[in-house]
């Protein structure tokens, strides 16, 4: 028995190759036929155009439950601060929790604000470092 069309994954036809998109885990797209084209270029998508994300960088100051400091440098600031409170990060354990952001500075590139993390750390001083990324 056939499945009615609306119950059929959408499928794409581009040239000659045919794309089925799989509503099981989202929007992925399966090249089923290559024909004679050649392959996709890693990090083409063949159902629409890329959109591109604009990212920031975070440099940013926790307080532990025990009173000590710890700053870092992040992509995604959320993410990481869920990642120091549920104790996936080694580094922040000895802290204690809960973790509580104290201050934190956005940069445009991952390379700064790496450099300003290093520059900070490098201070030994936390009231200095904090006075920094507040101002």
């Amino acid at each position: 028995m056939e499945k009615p069309q609306s119950l059929l994954a959408p499928s794409f036809i581009i040239g000659s190759c045919l794309l089925a998109c799989s509503s099981k885990n989202g929007a992925v797209a399966q090249r089923l036929e290559q024909g004679t084209h050649n392959p996709l270029v890693v990090g083409s998508n063949p159902t629409g155009p890329t959109l591109f994300q604009i990212t920031m960088a975070w440099v940013y100051m926790l307080r532990g439950s025990k009173g000590r400091y710890y700053i870092g440098a992040t992509e995604n600031l959320v993410l990481r601060l869920e990642r120091h409170n549920t104790g996936h990060v080694h580094s922040t354990k000895r802290l204690g929790l809960p973790l509580e952001l104290v201050a934190s500075r956005s940069f445009e590139t991952m390379q700064e604000a790496l450099r300003m993390e290093r520059k900070l750390k490098n201070w030994k001083s936390p009231a200095k470092a904090l006075t920094f990324l507040n101002g």
